[in-house]
């Protein structure tokens, strides 16, 4: 925490395995509707997500520097509204701090 702020939550981004990405944002999938430039591809995603983020119920504001508070706890905001059961299940595991801090091993792990 830093001045009473959580800090390093974007992070989260890099480690949390969201099903909603993973079915909507397949960078292959771009590739298969044609060839993309690089910016074409980032703005189709865009594009793409903003719609599913405004389906939430969380809209941009016009204008002035973007609120990115919201941006960490996007993914998983997306999974429980698309598949509310495998989030949950997910979730509610009982040894998911451990399996986050490298305390447990698992077996695709064992190699």
């Amino acid at each position: 925490m830093s001045a009473g702020h959580v800090t390093g939550m974007p992070l989260m981004l890099l480690v949390y395995p969201c099903l909603a990405f993973a079915r909507d944002y397949d960078p292959r999938d771009f590739a298969r509707d044609g060839r993309l430039t690089a910016d074409e591809a980032r703005a189709l995603f865009a594009t793409r997500l903003r719609g599913a983020i405004e389906k939430l119920g969380i809209i941009a504001k016009d204008g002035g520097a973007p609120d990115e508070r919201w941006y960490w706890p996007a993914p998983m905001l997306l999974d429980f509204a698309e598949f509310p059961a495998a989030a949950r299940q997910w979730w509610n595991r009982d040894n998911l701090a451990q399996i986050w801090a490298g305390a447990e091993v698992g077996d695709e792990d064992a190699g």
